[in-house]
Parts: C-alpha cells; sequence; structure tokens
C-alpha cells in the first residue's frame, strides 16, 4: 500500500533524482533539489524487500532557492532526456563540478596515499565547470520508435525516465529546429509503409533513428532489424529529397539490449559521407563513427586536452620556431618533441591536432571505419606524420609502450567510451617514463574513480581537473583530468 509522507530531500542520485529517507527507506522523487520539503506519495519498493522506493510529489512544501520556475521544454517531466530543466543553470554547473569533486574523493580513499593526493588538494585543481553557451547545442540525436496500439500508427521519440516507454516528441527545443521536422515526415512515410516498431516479442521493423548535422546537411542513418524492400528504399528516398537530407542510410541491427550499432550499413540517398571542421581541421564523417554531439563544447574540451600534452614541448616549440640555422639545434629540436598516442581517436579530431606538437602520432580505435575516415582525413588536411590502428587498446597498448619505447612516449590523450580505458590498460600507461602529459577525458565518473588510481600510483600527478557540460540540463558532466609525470 502507498502512503503519504512530508519528507526532506538530502542528495541527488545519479540519475539526478531526489532522495529522502522517511523510515528507514530511500525514497526516490524526480524533479526536486537537495534541500527541499515535500509531500511525497511513497509507492511499492522498486523490487520486493528493497529499502529503496519511489516517491511522486504531492506538493513542495519549501522550495529551493536553485529552483528554476519555468522548465525549457514541454515534455520535461516525462520525457527521460533531461533531468536538471527544474535547476537554474548556474546551479547545475555547481552540481557537476560537486560529483566531479565527490568522485575524486573516492580516489583518496582507494590510493591511501597522502602524499600522492589528500582532500585538501582538490579544490585547488578542479576548475570550474565549462559552461555550455550555444543554444541548440546538441547536434545529433538518436530517436526510438513505438507502436500507438489506440491510433495504429508509428510514434518516434525519445524514452521515459528508467523505462523503455516511448515519449512522442514532436520538437526538442536542445536539437537544431530542422530535427523534428526531418523525423516527424519520415516517420510519416514509415508509417504509410506499414512498418513497425520493435516490439517486447522481438516483433517489428524499426528501431531507432539517428540524425546528424554536418556542414554540408544533416544525415539519417535508420536502424533496422532487417533489409527494407526496393520498393520501401525507393519511397524513402523520394522524401529523402523533399527534405532535401545530406545522407540517408539503411543499417541493420539484429543485436538484443541497447546497443544500435550496425553490423551493415546502405546508402539510400545522397553522400556516403559528409564533413565537419573542427577546430580548423576538416573531417569526414560516416554514419557510424564518432564526433561528439555538441560542437561548441568539443572543440573547447579537445583543446584543452591536446594543449596540454602539447606543454611537455614548450622549449623544443620555441627552438623550433626561433631563426636558428645550426643542423644540431634543429636536430636536438626534432628529437625533443617525441610520440604521442590518441586512444580511442574516433576519426582523428584530436590525432591530427596533436601532430602539429609531436614528431609521430599514433591513434587507436576499434571501429574500422572510423580509423578509415581518420587515414583519409589525415590526408584531407595534408598531414603526413601520423597513423592509425584498428585494434581493441588493450592489444595495441602493449605494442606501442614496448620496453625501448617508453620514454619516447611524451603524451597520450584517452577520450574513451563509459566504460573507461580499464585500469589494466590504465596501469600499462603508468609505466611511460617522464617526462610525460596525459590528457585522460572521462563521460563516466565511475571509470574515472578506477582508472586514475594506477596513474597515480605510476607516479602522474595530477595538474588539474575540469568538467565540461556537454549535456546541458542532464547529469553527465564529459570530465578532464591532465596529469604530469617529470
Amino acid at each position: 500500500m502507498s502512503h503519504t509522507s512530508l519528507v526532506t530531500v538530502t542528495k541527488l542520485s545519479p540519475k539526478g533524482e531526489g532522495i529522502a529517507l522517511d523510515a528507514g527507506r530511500e525514497i526516490y522523487i524526480e524533479n526536486v533539489l537537495v534541500g527541499e520539503q515535500v509531500e511525497v506519495e511513497v509507492g511499492q519498493p522498486f523490487v520486493p524487500n528493497s529499502k529503496r522506493c519511489p516517491g511522486k510529489v504531492i506538493s513542495i512544501v519549501k522550495p529551493s532557492k536553485d529552483r528554476q520556475s519555468t522548465a525549457l521544454c514541454q515534455y520535461f517531466g516525462s520525457c527521460g532526456g533531461c533531468a536538471l530543466q527544474h535547476m537554474t543553470y548556474t546551479s547545475q554547473l555547481k552540481l557537476k563540478r560537486s560529483d566531479i569533486k565527490d568522485a575524486l574523493e573516492e580516489v583518496v580513499k582507494s590510493l591511501k596515499r597522502p602524499e600522492l593526493l589528500n582532500s585538501d588538494m582538490l579544490d585547488d585543481f578542479i576548475r570550474e565547470t565549462h559552461s555550455c553557451s550555444e543554444q541548440p547545442c546538441r547536434f545529433k540525436s538518436i530517436r526510438y520508435f513505438a507502436n500507438n496500439t489506440q491510433s495504429n500508427q508509428l510514434e518516434q521519440g525519445f524514452f521515459a525516465s528508467r523505462s523503455h516507454d516511448l515519449i512522442a516528441i514532436d520538437r526538442c527545443p536542445l536539437e537544431p529546429e530542422c530535427f523534428a521536422i526531418i523525423a516527424n515526415e519520415l516517420n510519416t512515410t514509415l508509417s504509410s509503409l506499414n512498418l513497425k516498431a520493435v516490439d517486447g516479442a522481438d516483433n517489428g521493423t524499426l528501431k531507432a533513428m539517428q540524425l546528424r548535422q554536418c556542414d554540408d546537411g544533416v544525415a539519417v542513418l535508420l536502424i533496422t532489424t532487417q533489409s527494407l524492400t526496393s520498393q520501401e528504399q525507393e519511397t524513402l528516398k523520394a522524401t529523402a529529397q523533399s527534405l532535401e537530407l545530406a545522407s540517408l542510410y539503411v543499417g541493420i541491427n539484429t543485436q538484443d539490449g541497447n546497443s544500435l550499432y550496425c553490423d551493415e550499413v546502405t546508402l539510400i540517398h545522397g553522400a556516403s559521407r559528409l564533413s565537419k571542421n573542427i577546430a580548423g581541421k576538416d573531417f569526414y564523417v560516416g554514419p557510424q563513427t564518432f564526433v561528439q554531439v555538441n560542437y561548441d563544447v568539443c572543440e573547447q574540451l579537445y583543446g584543452a586536452a591536446v594543449a596540454h600534452c602539447a606543454s611537455v614541448n614548450a622549449s623544443a616549440s620555441a627552438c623550433a620556431n626561433s631563426n636558428a640555422t645550426e643542423s644540431g639545434a634543429g636536430a636536438a629540436c626534432k628529437q625533443a618533441r617525441g610520440k604521442a598516442i590518441d586512444l580511442c581517436c574516433g576519426v582523428g579530431t584530436m590525432t591530427l591536432a596533436l601532430a602539429d606538437h609531436f614528431d609521430e602520432v599514433t591513434g587507436v580505435e576499434i571501429v574500422q571505419s572510423s580509423i578509415d575516415a581518420a587515414k583519409e582525413n589525415a590526408q584531407r588536411n595534408g598531414i603526413s606524420n601520423v597513423s592509425f590502428t584498428a585494434s581493441d587498446m588493450s592489444k595495441a597498448l602493449p605494442k606501442l609502450l614496448i620496453k625501448d619505447m617508453l620514454s619516447d612516449v611524451k603524451a597520450v590523450i584517452a577520450d574513451p567510451a563509459r566504460a573507461g580505458i580499464g585500469a589494466n590498460n590504465a596501469a600499462l600507461l603508468a609505466k611511460i617514463k617522464g617526462p610525460c602529459k596525459v590528457s585522460m577525458i572521462f563521460c563516466s565518473l565511475k571509470a574515472l574513480k578506477r582508472d586514475l588510481v594506477p596513474l597515480l600510483l605510476g607516479g602522474f600527478k595530477i595538474d588539474y581537473v575540469q568538467g565540461f557540460d556537454m549535456f546541458p540540463h542532464s547529469v553527465h558532466i564529459e570530465t578532464l583530468v591532465c596529469l604530469t609525470k617529470d
């Protein structure tokens, strides 16, 4: 049986829900803030015998000073894409910095070596969170499909929080306006073809659509469980032409779970690849190659990561830029620049930027199509001192860090997926001899807490840590950790 209770929110969960205590139970409440006094209807435990229960707000008795009076989006509260629109943006940035500090406190506890890292150091090197000033800010979007059993129509939109229940979305204010037009028109066409969304019984064809804005237009990837007929493809091609899409692809994904990677991708209309200029360099972008969603914050994040690594060669760069003509001095400068590694390099975005500062740069990426694009991007930008390897980093790193080469590696950038690079790979990096700079980018603070420990135990020290707000109004934060070994 549910009951009502007056509770005070003590903290936010990693998903942005408020947590309050009630008779020894943890109550999870959406759209509330720390310190708020709330009357809630307490539901049954999430799982039998658990002390964690959902809470539904009846009224906010005492609101927080950080509360935002008006949400940015009409779907806030039902759509699971944003969790913090009820919080002022300044408060969101402070919250994310606080989350980073809490994660580093866990690193301090794991290390048990106060001479390496202690709580008193944290405020000195955690910088203020880099804000997102651009609107819209998300230039890549994944929209999902569902079957409306009442209207017998196909719907598209985003999932509700903590579920795979679809919230049909007309438009999202964080995306370019054209995304809503394109998504709605394609949805109408797919409905006219009587194509159905995949349901719980694994029936249906449609899983999702990915929209991406590039410099030369919008590319759409329809993710399906099976190939479309030639007639279906022709109908979709006509819609793509009317929408003036730059590219339309269909990708086949037969996997269970949330993965949307396609083993087979077919171009239906337009260019096989588009281009995007990032930090002054042009990059080819394919339907499944990784490029960050928020281009403005991405440039700031990548620029900071590359600048930190390049600083290892500050004296060499000054020498190389001087008017010295002696061959010996020139050779010394060249030798001092050393080698750099870019792990999880994607299409080579930071690899090519590093190439301006080092003699050799190696990019490692597990997705072959991204490596193919990275090689072409190097040629496109006239950069010859880079090489790329399609490999899992756990297999590539031992070869790149053999004993004779450890002193040649002067910098490493890693921008992995949520899982991080892993403790074993971090331990391998920790063996690099100084001087060396490492820029670690984490999209998960859980990975940060694990992967920093081997690096610090291996002699690296933190120079600074900064969050980059790639996804405003969500609980997500991209975190850059800059380390040095002398």
